[in-house]
């Protein structure tokens, strides 16, 4: 790929004391790497990208501290890419983030929608599993649900979704009538979370 890249798997949630090492994977196709945990530079290294490798990524042993994670991609000594990964405390709520806002009414257009589980400083909660209801209002119906858990035996025509590792998937389909779409989900325990779409 073109653009800058750098990943790190898996999410800096890991249920161990602190200074434990623990295993941590990289992928990026910039030139050098660099990364920090809570403000201070840990480690450097090059990157012999090459997307042919059944194995394209750098492993790392690294002290495992709570806190704040980055990891920065360089070319010709410039930052060009940066991710970051926050130790998340108890989930909170639930957020809804659609791939478009804007849909055609049609009674075919569909748009998915990403259901994440967050803490109370927005940090994703990566082993949070919850069942989510979903109700959709408007000119929408709801077509499916997934979570992308293999051992799941929920039906993907209901309205409830229970996240794995932290996260699932709707997906709303537009009538055939303008107006708009409201798509709420609701948990017992976390607060829930309304995104409204436009069809037309």
């Amino acid at each position: 790929q073109d653009s800058p890249l750098v990943h790190i798997y898996p999410p800096w949630n890991f249920k161990v004391k602190d200074n434990t090492p623990v295993e941590v994977y990289c992928l990026s196709n910039c030139e050098k790497i660099e990364l920090y945990l809570n403000n201070k530079k840990i480690l450097e290294e090059d990157v012999n990208f090459n997307p042919t490798n059944p194995t394209p990524y750098i492993k790392w042993n690294i002290p495992y501290k709570k806190g704040h994670l980055q990891v920065r991609g360089l070319k010709d000594g410039q930052v060009v890419v940066k991710e970051d990964y926050f130790t998340c405390t108890e989930a909170k709520k639930i957020k809804l983030t659609s791939d478009r806002t804007i849909l055609k009414a049609n009674g075919e257009d569909i748009v998915f929608i990403r259901i994440d589980i967050l803490d109370k400083d927005d940090h994703f909660v990566n082993d949070a599993q919850y069942p989510i209801t979903l109700n959709v209002k408007g000119e929408g119906i709801l077509l499916g649900v997934c979570s992308g858990n293999p051992a799941s035996h929920e039906s993907e025509k209901s309205n409830t979704v229970t996240t794995f590792s932290g996260s699932a998937l709707a997906i709303v389909q537009t009538t055939n009538k303008s107006g708009n779409i409201e798509v709420e989900a609701t948990s017992l325990s976390l607060d829930s979370a309304i995104v409204t779409l436009e069809s037309c």
